[in-house]
């Protein structure tokens, strides 16, 4: 996030959000409210994974140096097999500040 509101921030605050667990095809928002999924317009954000509706996990990988998020993604009609061979959607790291 590099903005709130008009306020710009000095150094950015690192966000991973994910959204309702579990969901199908009728709790996502396009399919009901027919609108594209996407961050509010009050804040800056630089994405890095741009928003989508589909399923999924991440793993969080924390050491004393960095945080390391691995965020996998799954929807069907996708067979549920998949899900045991699955290829991260995004490999993101947070470094510690000094």
């Amino acid at each position: 996030m590099i903005r709130s509101g008009e306020i710009a921030l000095d150094q950015p605050v690192h966000v991973v959000l994910a959204g309702t667990m579990g969901t199908g095809d009728l709790a996502f928002p396009s399919s009901f409210r027919e609108v594209e999924s996407k961050p509010s317009q009050l804040v800056g954000m630089d994405e890095v994974l741009k928003i989508t509706e589909k399923n999924g996990f991440s793993i969080i990988d924390v050491t004393p140096d960095k945080m390391t998020f691995t965020v996998f993604m799954w929807r069907p009609p996708q067979p549920v097999e998949e899900i045991d061979t699955m290829k991260p959607a995004l490999v993101y790291e947070v470094p510690r500040k000094a």
